[in-house]
């Protein structure tokens, strides 16, 4: 019985484990294409895939092979996490600035932007929807005040955070005069 478990999913990767008790040798194909073999130690072999494209699907096929002939898995197909990129904020205010982030997706997807003071993400933007460039501007911020930010995907029930960025608001703390 040839069986493949998915170990860790990323962006641009995608981790899994091939198990197949007796066989020596175990090879998993990547979109009937690209295939990698391994010799089967302990009963279970680790495969690693990087450079993937972000939301896209890839289908595997383990081979196990036995001194007495060959046996497939069953067809497994994976989606790897879709990639929102967080930008650095723009027109930064006293009291206001717009977050940017690109949404790399062929079609709309729900985002939000999460956001706060010293490093707490403990606000959010409305949901919206779109891809490509999205901004949105957050206002009744604190002055001269440090505010970090990310870009958070929602697809599925499922939530994406970007990277994490900064921005300071623009101000100084005021000249006491006797």
């Amino acid at each position: 019985n040839v069986s493949i478990e998915v170990k860790d999913v990323g962006q641009a990767n995608i981790t899994l484990i091939v198990t197949a008790e007796g066989a020596h040798t175990i090879k998993l194909c990547r979109d009937a294409a690209y295939c990698s073999e391994k010799r089967n130690e302990n009963n279970g072999v680790t495969f690693k895939f990087n450079g993937l494209s972000s939301n896209e699907v890839y289908s595997f096929q383990a081979v196990a092979f036995f001194n007495q002939g060959e046996q497939e898995s069953e067809l497994l197909e994976i989606r790897t996490k879709p990639n929102g990129l967080t930008l650095p904020a723009q027109a930064i205010d006293l009291h206001q600035a717009n977050l940017l982030a690109e949404i790399f997706f062929d079609q709309n997807v729900e985002y939000y932007f999460a956001y706060g003071l010293n490093g707490h993400l403990n606000q959010k933007t409305a949901s919206q929807q779109g891809h490509g460039l999205v901004s949105k501007t957050i206002t009744n911020l604190q002055w001269g005040s440090t505010y970090f930010f990310q870009v958070v995907l929602k697809i599925e029930g499922n939530h994406f955070p970007g990277e994490i960025k900064s921005f300071k608001t623009l101000g100084k703390k005021p000249e006491i005069k006797n």
